[in-house]
């Protein structure tokens, strides 16, 4: 009963986050007239302008408050149910729209589900995979954070705008491997 109420708040998250992201246009008018806030959601755009990944993953990002946030990656198949990975994680600073950010797996990953699926042996196996793919990240740069960059666009927090990620960054770290 525990596992089922669990994996139903989980894919209820993930539902909320794509509806939320849905809501309200990505462009919000003039820029001008969008009040300084890191708080909002924001979906993830590539250097293309697309919202996906090279993994195929569309990320949406909720940050509520100066110091948290929560982001959900959603990887679309034909012929299954999507698989979801959802984390939060503390925002270390901002400097401006540029937030650093510690590794989500470090501080709070919830869930992995594979094609609608909640398997704790599959979500072990990511929070491995997770770990070695973050440790080799720090070890061949160095950083102790990753930096998220937002580009807010709108005043509504439903659909505030789009975000990237810099200096070469896999949200999914190994994930959809």
């Amino acid at each position: 009963m525990r596992k089922t109420k669990r994996f139903l708040a989980t894919l209820l998250a993930g539902i909320m986050v794509v509806a939320m992201a849905g809501c309200g246009s990505k462009s919000g008018g003039n820029k001008e007239d969008v009040t300084y806030s890191i708080q909002g959601n924001y979906i993830y755009e590539n250097e293309d302008g697309g919202n996906t990944d090279a993994n195929g993953v569309t990320w949406y990002l909720m940050v509520d408050s100066e110091t948290k946030f929560h982001i959900v990656g959603v990887k679309p198949y034909t012929d299954a149910a999507p698989s979801l990975r959802i984390d939060e994680g503390q925002v270390v600073s901002v400097n401006g729209y540029t937030l650093d950010c510690n590794f989500t797996p470090y501080s709070s990953f919830m869930q992995y589900l594979q094609h609608g699926q909640n398997d704790e042996a599959t979500t072990e196996t990511v929070m491995s995979i997770t770990q070695e793919a973050i440790d080799e990240y720090m070890d061949k740069t160095g950083d102790e954070f990753f930096q998220i960059e937002l580009n807010r666009t709108s005043n509504d927090n439903m659909a505030s705008g789009t975000f990237k990620v810099l200096n070469d960054v896999d949200l999914g770290w190994g994930s959809w491997q």
